[in-house]
């Protein structure tokens, strides 16, 4: 994945922002810490399926104000034991106009990422409601059964349990921001997703 990353990260970022994501090396202490901040963005947002964008928004937004981490919130496919569930396989371009407005329709899959781990607050969430896809729902019912958080794992790792997360595009700042901005109005109103 980190190389189908590098071009969307330069054009995301910078070419100095593609590179500080390609030479990081994990540390166990930061993984922890990592995972510590999505323990507490799942601990802030009501239960509900399909928030990956701004579950994912708000993880990265914060691994990078309290640990300067290269960390970033990408969009693109999920496919469970092959199957896709979510995306469609759009161009960047069609994930730039997606992420500029509003828009109920776009039916792709976003998370973090960091080196060479993925990260996934949504992923069993989304599977564990009525409305989720069916592959989507036998594979975490099947290899990891109820009651799951979050996912951090290497994308060897996530290949092996049946999770392939394809990327197609790197959300700016800019659209972090606005998830963000949105996603704290919308549940400090009581909404839901």
């Amino acid at each position: 994945m980190k190389d189908d990353l590098l071009p969307h990260i330069r054009h995301a970022y910078s070419t100095a922002e593609a590179q500080r994501y390609a030479d990081f090396a994990d540390e166990k202490k930061c993984l922890d810490e990592v995972v510590s901040i999505g323990k507490e963005v799942l601990g802030h947002v009501p239960p509900c399926a399909g928030a990956c964008a701004i579950m994912s928004a708000l993880w990265t937004a914060l691994v990078r104000d309290r640990l300067d981490l290269p960390v970033y919130c990408v969009a693109g496919d999920l496919l469970a034991d092959g199957r896709l569930v979510f995306g469609h396989g759009a161009s960047s371009t069609e994930f730039a106009v997606a992420f500029g407005e509003s828009n109920l329709d776009w039916d792709g899959h976003c998370w973090l990422v960091l080196g060479e781990y993925i990260g996934d607050l949504s992923v069993f969430r989304t599977a564990y409601a009525a409305t989720s896809p069916r592959p989507l729902r036998d594979l975490v019912l099947s290899r990891f059964g109820l009651g799951r958080g979050l996912w951090l794992a290497t994308e060897a790792a996530s290949v092996a349990n049946g999770l392939s997360y394809k990327p197609r595009y790197v959300l700016t700042n800019q659209q972090l921001d606005g998830l963000v901005l949105g996603g704290r109005a919308l549940f400090d109103s009581g909404g839901a997703v």
